[in-house]
This record gives structure tokens, sequence and C-alpha cells, in this order.
């Protein structure tokens, strides 16, 4: 783990789809244990660090039953103490600004909930922004906002999204679309390598969740694919390119490749 030159070379961690309160236990107290042994350079996050199934479209009762509180603060101390560099927001994390509309208008009435705000579920959604834009100032934390087009970071030659694209070939269109690419959202830890003289692939980083507790996906034939884990690799600045690595867990362990410069 300590022969990478730092000089050239960045070491990242990626993480995504922790999901609020259905983060794993076993897979956060594994991926921290990898984070303060392997001492990345940069810390990247691609979203769903929230659930928000309470503010989904279509939520059901069972839905609005849930503890958005507890979604916050899992969350929110998910962040603190991973502290990443950037997070790109996912779908769920976006349900906050789709269920309330233009929360720029808002925030500068007052700093407690307006009268346009008339739900508890619009009340914590409000206060929970409110919160978020509080340690993500006081991490120095760069956001980056969910969408297609402006959910994009680039570092060298990679491009980290969180995933705009569902089913089995999913990472592929991916690759369609951002080329040389990690994105989150599918929760699969699949790879596609392009069919070119780039050998550039697309991976899909696995998922911080307990994937088991996710009760609105029990319908998914998706979710038989779907992994735990995180998503790693080492960029050389000098020539822009970067090489993926990935922790997924199988039965009680977890196996990591991890790129190595020799």
């Amino acid at each position: 783990m300590k022969n990478i030159p730092s000089k050239r070379f960045k070491k990242i961690i990626i993480a995504t789809d922790n999901h609020g309160h259905y983060i794993c236990k076993k897979t956060e107290a594994a991926f921290f244990k990898f984070v303060e042994e392997w001492q990345p350079d940069i810390r990247i996050h691609l979203g769903d660090n929230f659930d928000l199934s309470v503010l989904r479209e279509g939520a059901t009762q069972s839905d609005k039953m849930g503890n958005i509180m507890l979604d916050l603060e899992s969350g929110m101390s998910f962040l603190e103490r991973y502290s990443p560099d950037y997070w790109l927001w996912g779908n769920h994390d976006d349900r906050i600004l789709r269920f309330l509309g233009d929360m720029s208008k808002r925030l500068k009435e007052e700093e407690r909930p307006s009268k346009a705000v008339t739900s508890l579920e619009e009340v914590g959604a409000f206060m929970m922004l409110k919160e978020i834009k509080k340690l993500v100032a006081s991490k120095g934390i760069k956001e980056i906002r969910w969408g297609v087009e402006q959910g994009v970071l680039k570092l060298g030659n990679q491009s980290f999204v969180h995933g705009y694209a569902a089913g089995m070939y999913a990472t592929k269109k991916m690759a369609e679309v951002y080329g040389q690419v990690m994105h989150g959202h599918n929760h699969t830890g699949d790879v596609y390598q392009f069919a070119n003289h780039s050998q550039s692939v697309a991976v899909c980083v696995p998922s911080l969740c307990d994937n088991g507790a996710l009760d609105y996906q029990r319908g998914q034939i998706s979710k038989t694919r779907h992994k735990s884990g995180w998503g790693l690799g080492v960029l050389d600045k000098l020539t822009g390119n970067f090489y993926h690595g990935l922790a997924v867990k199988m039965g009680e362990n977890f196996f990591i490749q991890e790129p190595k410069v020799l």
C-alpha cells in the first residue's frame, strides 16, 4: 500500500450509495479501516449519501413513516467522518431540491422555514438542507449537483459521475456517454472494457449500503446483482491516466484489487 510515489501519482478513494441509515455497518467499518491504512490523497463520494425514501415520488405509506431525522443524522455522520474532497449528489440526495423546488429563494427569505412550507416533510427537508450546507462549508467539500451534464467530475482523463442509466448494461451505457468513467447508482461492481486500443474501462463502484434493507427494491431482479464495497484508484498526474481498483465483499470478507506502481 505504500509503494506509490506521491509526487507523480495520487491515490484516490471512492465511496458511494451509503443511503443514510441504510448503511451496512460491516462495510462501513471495513471501508474506514482501509482508508486509514491506505491514506488516499483525494476522497470522492459519488452520491446517494442520503436515502430520503420519505420524499420520493410515489412514496408509500411505509416510506412516509420513515425517520427522516435518522436518515439525516446517519448521512451527516458519514460525510463528517469521511470528509470527501468532492461530493457528487445522487438522485436520492437530489430529492431534497426536487421536493422543495427552488430552495435558493426560500433560504434568502429567513433562517426558519418560510410560510410556503406546509408539511412536516417540507419542514424536515428544509432544515436538512440547511444542515448539509453548514457541514459542507465547514469541511470545505466541493459539491457537484446531480444531473447528466452538470454532475461530472473530471480528474485527468478520468470522469466520475453518480450514474444515469439502469439495467444490466448500465455501465456500458455510461461508457458510451462519458468514456473512461467510474460511477455509482447501480450497486453492481460491473466493469466494461472499451473495444479499442486505449484499454479504457468504465466501472460501477459497489455500494456501502445494506442492499438487503432497501425495501423499495425488493421487486427488482437487478437487486440480485448488487454488491457491497468501494472504489479506489491511482491518478498519474504526468499523463492524466487513471488506474482503477475495487473492494468487493464476498461472503464475510472483502477482496481488494489495488493498483500498484512497481
